[in-house]
């Protein structure tokens, strides 16, 4: 018995870490669930479309590519985006990720 109040007491504080997504486009085609996509530190080089921000919203805050990779797994690819901007705060937390779309070449 005092082991189940235990764990309780454990899980009470446990909260799944979530994003809010802001959109900034209308309308992207969501990607299949588990889609693959990259995560910069910097804008990168090559031409993209912003296609939302992600906020963090509850849970603990990421502190590392693979803690935030896995909290926004889902949303990304339900957003359409094929990569994903994020700086880590002073902090080292990752508080907000700007989910971009590539632009693709214009084939006439």
């Amino acid at each position: 018995m005092h082991r189940l109040t235990a764990v309780v007491a454990l899980c009470a504080g446990c909260v799944a870490t979530t994003y809010s997504f802001t959109p900034s486009t209308k309308g992207e085609v969501a990607k299949p669930e588990g889609c693959q996509f990259e995560i910069f530190d910097a804008p990168p080089d090559k031409p993209y479309e912003e296609v939302g921000i992600l906020s963090h919203y509850n849970g603990d805050v990421p502190k590392t590519v693979d803690k935030l990779r896995a909290a926004i797994k889902d949303r990304v690819c339900e957003v359409g985006g094929d990569a994903v901007v994020a700086d880590p705060d002073m902090k080292g937390e990752y508080k907000t990720a700007q989910v971009i779309k590539f632009n693709k070449p214009f084939t006439p």
